[in-house]
């Protein structure tokens, strides 16, 4: 790129056309913004011999560049032809191998003068063939881009031998016995190039081959442009301040006719300004930092019921109110220092109305001849003031009868809860009863009674009476059967007594809602769900509901055990209703528990899945409301308290069916969490 520009001498006509366009640009701007005056004649035949005598100074400097250049390189061939010289290169011949000593050595001594000599792109040697050809001989790995490595085949070694193609003129110069310098770049494969080639003399003096020293041709090309540069940048220098001396002398006269119609304009502005102030309907008033009021609109007088614009005797704070006072004179120093504000206080005028004013405050800079002031502009907020009042207490009216509506709520919830449980201990406490009547504890009298009659003789009837024969295996079948009973109306009074402690947490958990944390137990979720069908289960075997479990074996998680419970006798009482009220001869019920997952979180799975009469597609939407049932007998408050408290558990309730006969699928789906979140949160 710098080689064309100097082959065509772009740099001198961009300068040229860029300091005539400048020059146009600035006559054109002056003859339109200062009053039709341009530059005048004169200052256009100044420009144009600063032109011309940048150009030829550039031309000049450039030619001066090349020549120190070209002597520079030409400087170092001779001194390294006569090291190599020395180095014994006459031994070196194109059968010579690659692991010569001697060739080596060559190799490595122009890799020291390259790497001391940054100037130098490269050093090499060459000879004449036989067929007439250049071959070059040595020619070592070169680091073109300085970076320390010799990387890829352009930094590679030169191969003993290889043939040089291309314009060899200047090289066979060289070999006859000239010192020789190509300023014209040329391009091989390895760049592009000016280059100095000498004779290279064994020891008797003869020619025995010839040095090549390349220069980038870029840097060769760049060193002169930044030279010719220099000269055009320097005359650019003088061009600006000959443009801009005059341009300024033009402006001169134009600025002060500005100026006066500006001073004008100004005492214009300031009477529009005054009559807008006068017609503004909220009050304006400027004060100083310690609130004494310095001007006011007619607005600010009418909300004040003063009877001046100005008054030294008033000051803003004597008629805000008693209990904003303070708060008024601090907000006003406040704006003085710097920072606007906004503030809403209570005035008292003159005249004994009383109004509220919504005020803004900006300071306004002052100099060293007047101090700095506040800008206060206020709104009568009076009657705003009013409504809101009114609407707070609207509004603290509402939130009463909304507390009061939640409490029937809680209250119906809890009432709901516990007769679910109420139902399951009910059924249990028949069960307890029904088998202490029909227990054979009156068997065991009788059987007492008669060790009784025989004690006298007790040995003899036990051996010989067929009655007392069969007595000891009475009494063992009899102890098997009531140890049986016994067993079975403790875990009867073991559900009774669940029930009932399910009964106080809920009532405690209704009693603790607001404000406490939920109790989370770690517990298997397959055996919180059994305690749930145990509560159920007489009750579904009474109306011959068929009860199928289907657990996944999940590990133990954090579960606020009664709140699941809750949810759950809820879900699994209403799908036994479901299935007793319908007709069909196979009453089922399939309870599950399962893994889960939700926005990629894990879950547990809670599902009761009835065949029972189903629910209608126009019902679905208001399945969870508050107060809907589709039971004669119903309250509507199940369904609804269950999906509030699966929500407080972060989960969800939902509810499917395919429609009426079709059965319903209804799922508490929660958070699986371990102990270890649980010490995490």
């Amino acid at each position: 790129m710098p080689t064309f520009i100097l082959d065509n001498n772009l740099d001198i006509l961009t300068f040229a056309v860029l300091v005539l366009a400048a020059s146009g640009s600035v006559h054109v701007y002056l003859r339109r913004n200062a009053g039709g005056a341009g530059l005048k004649i004169r200052a256009w035949l100044i420009l144009c011999l600063l032109v011309t005598l940048g150009s030829l100074l550039a031309v000049l400097a450039g030619e001066n560049e090349r020549e120190r250049l070209r002597q520079q390189v030409e400087g170092f061939a001779p001194t390294y032809a006569l090291e190599l010289a020395r180095g014994n290169h006459a031994s070196i011949t194109t059968k010579t191998p690659a692991d010569d000593p001697t060739y080596l050595a060559l190799v490595e001594c122009e890799k020291r003068w390259q790497a001391v000599n940054p100037a130098i792109s490269d050093i090499y040697t060459f000879r004449q063939t036989a067929d007439g050809g250049i071959a070059l001989i040595v020619d070592s790995e070169t680091d073109y881009d300085r970076n320390g490595r010799f990387e890829g085949d352009r930094e590679g070694r030169t191969d003993i031998g290889e043939k040089v193609d291309g314009d060899l003129d200047k090289w066979k110069q060289a070999l006859k016995g000239e010192n020789v310098f190509d300023g014209v770049p040329y391009t091989d494969r390895w760049g592009t190039w000016v280059s100095a080639y000498v004779p290279l003399r064994d020891a008797q003096g003869n020619i025995e081959g010839g040095v090549g020293v390349d220069f980038d041709a870029r840097k060769w090309s760049l060193s002169i442009l930044t030279r010719r540069l220099g000269v055009l940048a320097f005359v650019a220098v003088a061009v600006v301040i000959l443009v801009w001396s005059g341009k300024i002398i033009s402006i001169a006269g134009v600025e002060i006719r500005r100026r006066r119609a500006v001073e004008q304009s100004l005492r214009d502005s300031e009477g529009r300004l005054r009559t807008i102030l006068d017609n503004e309907p909220e009050a304006v008033l400027v004060t100083d930092e310690q609130g004494r009021i310095l001007e006011i609109n007619p607005s600010g007088i009418a909300a004040l019921e003063v009877n001046d614009r100005t008054s030294d005797t008033f000051d803003i704070t004597t008629f805000v109110a008693v209990e904003s006072a303070s708060a008024v004179a601090t907000w006003i120093k406040g704006i003085a220092t710097g920072k606007p504000g906004r503030l809403m206080f209570r005035i008292n005028g003159l005249r004994g109305s009383q109004r509220w004013l919504d005020a803004h405050g900006v300071p306004l800079p002052g100099d060293e001849h007047r101090p700095a002031t506040v800008l206060l502009v206020a709104r009568d907020v009076t009657t705003q003031r009013a409504v809101e009042a009114e609407r707070e207490k609207l509004q603290q009216q509402l939130v009463d009868a909304s507390r009061q509506a939640g409490m029937a709520e809680i209250a119906n919830g809890v009432i709901h809860n516990v007769g679910n449980v109420l139902n399951s201990v009910n059924v249990g406490t028949h069960v307890i009863e029904d088998r202490l009547r029909r227990s054979r504890i009156s068997n065991l009298l009788k059987a007492v009674g008669m060790l009784r009659e025989h004690r006298e003789n007790l040995a003899d009837f036990l051996a010989n009476d067929e009655r007392g024969q069969k007595l000891p295996d009475y009494l063992e079948k009899l102890a098997v059967s009531m140890s049986h009973e016994q067993e079975q109306m403790l875990a009867e009074l073991r559900n009774v007594s669940d029930g009932v402690e399910h009964i106080k947490a809920i009532v405690n958990a209704q009693q603790s809602h607001a404000g406490k944390r939920n109790v989370d137990e770690l517990l298997r979720p397959s055996a919180v769900l059994e305690d749930a069908i145990k509560m159920n289960i007489a009750s579904c075997e009474r109306h011959l509901v068929d009860v199928r479990r289907e657990f996944e074996d999940l590990p133990a998680t954090l579960i606020d055990k009664h709140k699941v419970m809750q949810i759950l006798i809820n879900l699994i009482s209403n799908a036994k209703n479901a299935v007793k009220e319908c007709d069909r001869e196979a009453k089922q019920l399939t309870i599950r528990v399962r893994r889960g997952e939700k926005e990629g979180q894990p879950t547990i799975r809670f599902e009761v899945q009835d065949n029972g009469h189903g629910i209608a597609a126009e019902v679905m939407p208001k399945l969870f409301s508050m107060g809907f049932t589709t039971r004669k007998d119903g309250h509507g408050f199940g369904l609804h308290a269950a999906a509030n408290l699966a929500g407080e558990m972060g989960g969800s309730l939902t509810a499917a069916s395919d429609g009426p006969d079709q059965g319903a699928t209804f799922v508490l789906e929660i958070p699986a969490r371990s102990e270890l979140a649980r010490r995490a949160a």
